[in-house]
């Protein structure tokens, strides 16, 4: 997978399946290459876990028909989105405890949204980033696991607004 280092919205995230394919994107692409990123493909479910105030807000499983969450996924051809989706236990209570830890550990303040691929062949669970400024629009998706658990868009906005600091160098 090649993505963008900066920005969001999955935009110019592209599946490299040959050799032919990287040498296209580094020929086309040379001038920007310090602005991408490339790791490994993984299969899988795409799943997300929202944090709000500090605690798991919600799990919810992206469902779409090709093998990347892109920007065409997320916007044109809008993908499902299962909130609290069929998983075992095991991987939803690791899905809790794995987000809550890295959330903490990078000194995140109220919000942030983890998203993981789940192989269910070999039943692991796998990091792909964590959104520190996750989508904040009322069809994003942890506003729309907010609205899962009682939190209207205005509130939510209160939410983080009350959370909100301003740091003295």
């Amino acid at each position: 997978i090649v993505k963008p280092i900066c920005g969001g919205s999955s935009k110019n995230l592209l599946k490299i399946e040959n050799q032919k394919q990287l040498n296209d994107f580094k020929n086309n692409d040379s001038d920007g290459l310090h602005e991408f990123m490339i790791e490994e493909f993984i299969d899988g479910r795409e799943i997300t876990v929202g944090i709000l105030e500090d605690k798991i807000c919600g799990i919810m499983e992206i469902i779409f028909d090709s093998e990347i969450y892109d920007f065409k996924n997320k916007y044109q051809v809008i993908a499902k989105h299962v909130l609290n989706p069929e998983l075992p236990k095991k991987v939803k209570e690791k899905l809790k405890d794995v987000s809550l830890k890295i959330h903490k550990a990078i000194n995140c303040k109220c919000i942030s949204r983890l998203d993981f691929r789940y192989n269910t062949e070999s039943e692991e669970l796998f990091l792909l980033e964590i959104n520190t400024q996750p989508g904040l629009t009322q069809n994003s998706l942890l506003p729309e696991m907010a609205r899962g658990k009682g939190t209207d868009f205005l509130e939510l906005c209160e939410i983080l607004l009350s959370y909100a600091e301003c740091e003295v160098l």
